[in-house]
């Protein structure tokens, strides 16, 4: 389990290419720690420009 920093939620760590786990780095849940990470991994630039122009 993950807590992302992008979201606020801890999740299961999934291997996808768009989520990144930081080797250091943790957050503290109910005395719970958890590594940080994040479960959405940047937006391709292509990306970011076909929603900018939408």
């Amino acid at each position: 389990m993950y807590y992302c920093i992008a979201c606020n939620k801890v999740h299961p760590p999934l291997s996808t290419k768009n989520e990144i786990i930081f080797k250091t780095g943790f957050h503290y849940i109910n005395s719970t720690m958890y590594s940080a990470g994040i479960c959405k991994a940047v937006p391709e630039p292509e990306e970011l420009q076909k929603s900018v122009t939408a």
